[in-house]
């Protein structure tokens, strides 16, 4: 690849797009012992046994796996990233759970800079949205490098703007409408929407003077108007299929119903001006990642969230876009500030503000009642920790010339084993934006290295000087793996690819897909974002009895948000908070001392 100097260059958004590699296809039998390795601490011996003997037969000469490796290897002959297509929807669209919790994500920590009134703080966020997208369209925002000349991949750029999941009855659709074809962004306010223009009639953005005067308007029409709607947001947050359905019978109920609906998909984006008044961080972190329900369109790429009191978040659906790309225009968004604030109106004369109308039946009604319930039944499950971690962050775990993001996840797993005497399955979510349409690989942060360490640290008699070579090893070795998942030689995704080949050839799933081992849900979910500003980053647990980890990576502090079901007798995120933050400090006095 050319590209040397890159980054000191000034290149378009995707100038390397053509230059990007394919995604690799891994070893077969190197995935193999990875996940055998992988497997391990979670397992019996004779479990182990039987999972080392599914593995052996898998991967035999001649055998299934290998056939399934060569359909592979000759499909990504044909694909530059033979994972996309069925990345997106195995993982998401054919996801029939609710969007809401189950699969999106929100990131929450960003104050306003304009005391009592949301109003400015909101236009000024549209107003360097709009920016963005501007600099999106031209091709200006450069090219995102891992390295000074390792290009990423800037394909999900292009998913950020008039992007809409749209649910069907077995496997939804993600649709992108193509620049130009809106210039109105979807305003959400006492659960009704309106439709807010935010360019004029010569195509120029609107000032932020005058974006405040429609958000204004919107405000002030929903609390005087004696009308409203039922709330149809809510049905974005039900079960997909029953939703697909509810949006067909609103189709039929009325062409104005097919209009208002195309309105929302074509919208740019959602605002959502809520009225609550979040006293504590999680409050603030539940607004974030579902709010009321209906105040919210949660199959649009992203909603900026802000509350009366201006605090802003972002909610995001994770079908095409992830957390790496996303938050890199929120932190434009955000970095404005009040100085962004201009008070020179764009004209005279402002595109009027639409309010979008349904016509409802009895059944439609009656759908949306129901969807509240389950909504509400969803939220009121869900437990929420919001933690910030103020002894340390970043700059000391580099002091003492470990990983930050691997020192973490040894602290998550320290905490887990502490409270459940026993490892967990755990995800982390690893970026593969270097290949051609990249998105994540799983980095198995259960180890046997891991193993040893928190078995090392919860016994009293062993000495420090073994806790800490034993904690360097299990960084080490997640840096490894992290690196591994990052250059495309993970274990899941490669198994994921021959198990759908297994599936599309209508074969018996060999014994390695229907081995117990392969069958554990990720009890521990977790991912991290580290960016200037500091944000935390929230999502629901994967499995019925585990816990979902977002955090957030800052120089002098941690920000954690936990998640649990309530409903699980055997999940406590409070308890979990406060042995996280226990283990933290112990692992610091271990990496500090001398």
């Amino acid at each position: 690849m050319s590209n040397q100097g890159a980054a000191s260059e000034k290149m378009t958004t995707f100038s390397f797009q053509d230059e990007l590699p394919p995604l690799p296809v891994p070893d077969l039998h190197e995935t193999c012992q990875k996940y055998l390795q992988t497997v391990r601490p979670l397992l019996t011996d004779t479990a182990f046994a039987q999972t080392q003997a599914a593995v052996a037969d898998f991967q035999r000469s001649g055998g299934v796996g290998e056939q399934l490796h060569a359909a592979l290897f000759a499909k990504a002959q044909t694909e530059r990233n033979w994972l996309a297509a069925w990345w997106e929807e195995f993982a998401y669209l054919r996801v029939r759970d609710p969007v809401v919790i189950n699969v999106n994500w929100a990131v929450t920590g960003f104050p306003p800079p304009y005391p009592r009134d949301p109003l400015p703080h909101a236009a000024s966020l549209i107003a360097r949205i709009l920016e963005y997208k501007a600099q999106i369209d031209a091709e200006t925002i450069e090219p995102q490098m891992l390295s000074p000349t390792e290009p990423l991949c800037m394909a999900q750029f292009a998913r950020f703007f008039s992007t809409c999941r749209i649910p069907e009855l077995e496997k939804d659709t993600l649709v992108t409408y193509a620049p130009g074809q809106a210039k109105h962004i979807l305003v959400a306010r006492s659960n009704q929407f309106y439709c807010v223009d935010v360019y004029d009639e010569q195509g120029r953005p609107l000032s932020t003077v005058d974006l405040e005067r429609q958000l204004r308007w919107v405000v002030e029409q929903a609390a005087s108007a004696a009308d409203l709607d039922p709330p149809v947001g809510v049905l974005t947050s039900e079960n997909r299929s029953t939703w697909a359905q509810v949006r067909q019978q609103l189709i039929d109920a009325g062409e104005g119903n097919h209009a208002t609906i195309e309105t929302i998909q074509r919208a740019l984006f959602v605002v959502c001006l809520d009225d609550g008044q979040p006293q504590n961080p999680e409050e603030y972190a539940r607004a974030a990642l579902h709010g009321n329900g209906r105040n919210r369109w949660f199959d649009k790429s992203f909603q900026i969230i802000v509350q009366a009191d201006g605090h802003a978040s972002i909610h995001a659906e994770h079908s095409g876009i992830d957390g790496s790309t996303l938050l890199s225009l929120f932190e434009y968004a955000v970095s404005g500030g009040a100085s962004h604030v201009s008070a020179t109106p764009t004209s005279a004369t402002l595109p009027p503000v639409k309010r979008l109308r349904w016509k409802l039946t009895p059944d439609i009604e009656h759908a949306i009642a129901t969807a509240e319930r389950h909504f509400d039944q969803l939220a009121a499950n869900l437990g929420l920790k919001a933690l910030t971690f103020e002894h340390f962050g970043k700059n000391l775990i580099k002091q003492c010339k470990l990983s930050p993001d691997g020192f973490i996840q040894m602290a998550i797993q320290l905490a887990y084993f502490k409270l459940h005497s026993t490892c967990a399955p755990t995800y982390e979510s690893g970026q593969t934006r270097r290949f051609f349409h990249g998105r994540t690989e799983t980095i198995r942060s259960c180890s046997l290295q891991s193993l040893e360490f928190v078995q090392a640290m919860t016994r009293p008699d062993c000495p420090v000087e073994t806790k800490r070579e034993l904690l360097w090893k299990a960084v080490k070795w997640h840096t490894h793996q992290t690196r591994e998942a990052m250059r495309g030689h993970g274990v899941d995704r490669h198994l994921l690819g021959l198990r759908l080949l297994a599936m599309e050839a209508g074969m018996e799933l060999p014994a390695l897909f229907k081995d117990s081992a392969y069958q554990f849900g990720w009890r521990l979910s977790t991912s991290q974002v580290s960016t200037s500003s500091g944000p935390s980053l929230g999502f629901g647990p994967v499995t019925p009895d585990g816990y979902g980890v977002g955090y957030g990576i800052r120089d002098e502090n941690l920000a954690f948000h936990i998640t649990d079901w309530k409903s699980c007798p055997t999940t406590d995120i409070d308890r979990f908070a406060q042995t996280l933050e226990q283990c933290l400090l112990e692992m610091r006095d271990v990496a500090l001392e001398r």
